[in-house]
């Protein structure tokens, strides 16, 4: 059995250890074929297909690929065109929900509603204050505009064992995690909306490349309560924007 529960076959960037696995063991021999519910279970990736197809195509061996919707026989011109059909219409359902997924994520970003998903740190998943939190996160921005190093701030909130949402058990914040906590335009109310086709591509991404904007040019303010003002938060990347080499290169949010 390979099972990747909840990891897309669509999506290029999933890594599925388990689909992973199956196509080692084809390739060396340990199993003779495939059995599944249907072939887009296995991938919607044409590109994957293809390299299956080559598995089958080379294989000295009789192999099968089973689904409840009929069998492949991938070792034909009928076969591999059938297979390929199906996969090409399944990778066009795919995108076609992942832009309409996309819409609706813009449009309710647009609005002002508060992030779906996870909640943020400084938040409860209401939209309210955790308070001890946001007063952690107001302390350090007090303490970097007179003059400590985020650095510095960072050891400080290791040694008490502070933790997000996202931080592994036993763990505590990366500093990469604090600097982008104590910059986030979310602090201030401000509503960004990164679409899932930049996040795949770049690294690392600055949300103040993102920030919503209404017709008049003002910043779509969300419907959360903030951590701290507009001015404070902005001055926070400006002294990091022309500070130490220490704490690395965050830029300058916009007016």
């Amino acid at each position: 059995m390979y099972v990747d529960n909840d990891l897309s076959a669509f999506k290029r960037r999933v890594f599925r250890p388990d689909y992973q696995d199956l196509i080692h063991d084809l390739e060396v021999g340990a199993i003779s074929g495939i059995a599944a519910y249907n072939i887009d279970r296995i991938t919607r990736q044409p590109r994957e297909l293809e390299h299956i197809i080559d598995i089958y195509e080379t294989a000295r061996r009789p192999m099968v690929f089973a689904t409840t919707a009929g069998d492949y026989d991938l070792a034909t011109e009928d076969g591999r065109f059938n297979a390929r059909l199906y996969v090409m219409i399944a990778n066009k359902f795919s995108a076609d929900a992942a832009r309409r997924v996309a819409r609706q994520k813009k449009s309710h970003a647009t609005s002002g509603k508060t992030h779906q998903g996870q909640r943020a740190f400084g938040w409860k998943q209401d939209g309210t204050l955790e308070d001890w939190e946001a007063e952690l996160i107001n302390r350090a921005q007090l303490d970097i505009l007179n003059g400590k190093l985020v650095a510095e701030v960072h050891n400080e909130w290791a040694e008490k064992a502070i933790q997000g949402p996202q931080t592994p058990e036993g763990k505590s914040l990366s500093y990469t995690s604090v600097r982008y906590i104590l910059t986030n335009p979310r602090l201030c109310g401000y509503r960004a909306y990164i679409p899932v086709a930049v996040r795949e591509k770049q690294g690392r991404i600055d949300p103040w490349d993102h920030i919503l904007e209404r017709t008049d040019g003002s910043p779509v303010v969300g419907d959360w309560d903030k951590v701290c003002s507009p001015d404070q938060v902005r001055a926070v990347v400006d002294v990091l924007n022309r500070g130490s080499p220490r704490d690395g290169d965050v830029r300058r949010a916009p007016p």
